[in-house]
């Protein structure tokens, strides 16, 4: 049996502290174990049994929050995804004048379409158990390995999904929100060090010049509704500065950018997936992004959401399904309203 520590520090076997009548209740629990489980385990009455199982843990985030998200659509087992643009040709404003009497051709104007194709993507994956591991996992009490593994393959799906949403696939079929290569890339100019290591005035010329680049990549057409900055950088933002000693930096920060675009719901959202260290070699360095959310400037398609099939079994030993789903990576319609800002 187990040496355990007394209350002077002195270590002593565990049965000089039990009866006759507790050692043979641990006795009883040993041989009950070796025998159901296979395992030699030294069981005391000290012992108990915790009725929960820790489970790991992934970072996660609400990834329809910061890009739009389309379920079906009626696209589902396609395996591209076409979306149409639209835009006005219809040359200089002064060329429609006329002059009355002289018979000119009146100018005219247009519109021109184009298409936007991504591949999408289909996912599937599958789950097996048997009869003696059902009942195997079943006499713990505290653990169903059925639903342990579905939690598995669902944890897999939704895990895959959220880091297509921003990085892409990794074999660069699919662009994430981080990574479309039609998107302007400020490098080092715009944000000279981490926002939350600025001196006041880095952050005032931060401010002051963030969204005039912005809208300038768009020729002034909108204004951005999000910020997203790599999360070790936004853990920092409730800091305050010397010269602003009642207001965060990320306080000081929104309440700018929603004055000058007159959205009071701009938002200032943490992503861990825009620092380098997270992005799995995708990104050099740590990216802060603007950007609207629009469907009309980008968004993510799920033509089938995760499903699973039913579980089936040939023989009635052992069982099988599925668990199934497509999605297609990042589209981005209006890549002019997206713009990356990558740090000195």
């Amino acid at each position: 049996m187990a040496l355990i520590t007394n209350s002077r520090g002195d270590k002593v076997d565990a049965r000089d502290l039990l009866s006759v009548q507790e050692l043979q209740a641990s006795e009883m629990l040993r041989n009950s174990a070796q025998q159901q489980y296979g395992y030699d385990i030294d069981v005391t009455t000290l012992t108990a049994v915790l009725k929960t199982v820790a489970e790991q843990k992934f970072y996660t985030i609400p990834f329809a929050e910061y890009v739009p998200v389309r379920v079906g659509e009626g696209t589902a087992w396609a395996s591209n995804i076409t979306a149409f643009r639209s835009f006005v040709e219809g040359g200089a404003f002064e060329k429609g004048y006329i002059n009355q009497g002289n018979g000119t051709r009146l100018s005219t104007t247009d519109a021109a379409v184009d298409a936007l194709t991504i591949p999408v993507k289909t996912w599937a994956k599958e789950l097996s158990w048997s009869l003696p591991e059902v009942a195997e996992a079943s006499r713990t009490g505290v653990w169903d390995i059925v639903t342990a593994k579905e939690k598995s393959r669902r944890t897999n799906w939704d895990l895959g999904i959220q880091k297509v949403v921003f990085l892409g696939s990794s074999d660069g079929m699919l662009d994430g929100a981080l990574t479309l290569p039609e998107v302007t890339v400020n490098s080092g100019t715009l944000i000279p060090a981490d926002l939350s290591a600025m001196t006041t005035a880095q952050l005032n010329t931060f401010a002051a010049r963030v969204l005039d680049a912005y809208q300038a990549n768009n020729n002034y057409t909108a204004y951005p509704d999000f910020l997203w900055v790599p999360q070790s950088d936004y853990n920092g933002l409730a800091t305050f500065t010397g010269d602003f000693p009642l207001l965060s930096r990320k306080e000081i920060l929104e309440k700018a950018f929603r004055e000058t675009t007159g959205n009071e719901n701009f938002k200032i959202l943490p992503l861990a997936y825009s620092q380098a260290t997270m992005s799995g070699g995708k990104l050099t360095k740590n990216r802060y992004v603007l950007g609207r959310y629009d469907e009309d400037s980008i968004r993510f398609e799920i033509p089938v959401d995760y499903t699973v099939t039913v579980a089936n079994s040939i023989e009635g030993f052992t069982f099988r399904n599925v668990g199934y789903g497509q999605h297609s990576g990042i589209l981005s319609l209006r890549p002019q309203e997206m713009f990356y800002m990558d740090v000195a």
